[in-house]
């Protein structure tokens, strides 16, 4: 009986101090990490605020007059709850290997039918800097020109 009583005594100051020691690695190798991840250079992100975004969709729509077609005929000939919907489906990752996801916004032009669906129209990429336009294939998801895509559609 004395044997079991002195062994749980024994067991407890070994378990909690091997916690403590536990802890304070987890605490040092956190500290370090912290200074690593404090050295890393990081690009500055520009996430664009409402009003940025607003002038995004303007620019295209007063530089692909084919948005307010579409925008017409919806308003001629679809049914009330139907209207056009653009929005920034995708902004720049500037940690992408690849130009176009890097270097522009994808923007999406569709058929919003009240929320409860919506139906693509056009997907076009706009450069973040100089504001380039370029249309997006539907059939190869392929970047072109404008005029290509006015070519081909």
């Amino acid at each position: 009986m004395k044997t079991k009583l002195l062994i749980i005594p024994l067991l407890l100051i070994f378990s909690l101090t091997g916690c403590s020691l536990n802890q304070a690695n987890k605490q040092d190798i956190a500290k370090e990490n912290r200074n690593d991840a404090t050295e890393l250079k990081r690009p500055e992100i520009k996430i664009p605020d409402e009003r940025q975004s607003q002038e995004l969709l303007d620019h295209l729509y007063q530089n692909v007059p084919e948005i307010e077609e579409i925008n017409n005929r919806i308003m001629t000939y679809a049914e009330a709850d139907v209207r056009v919907t653009m929005y920034i489906e995708e902004e720049p990752n500037y940690l992408s290997e690849d130009e176009y996801e890097r270097d522009y916004y994808r923007i999406y032009v569709g058929e919003d039918h009240q929320g409860t669906r919506q139906v693509n129209v056009y997907r076009f990429l706009i450069h973040k800097d100089t504001k380039e336009i370029l249309a997006i294939d539907p059939v190869t998801f392929e970047p072109m020109s404008l005029e290509e895509w006015r070519a081909n559609k």
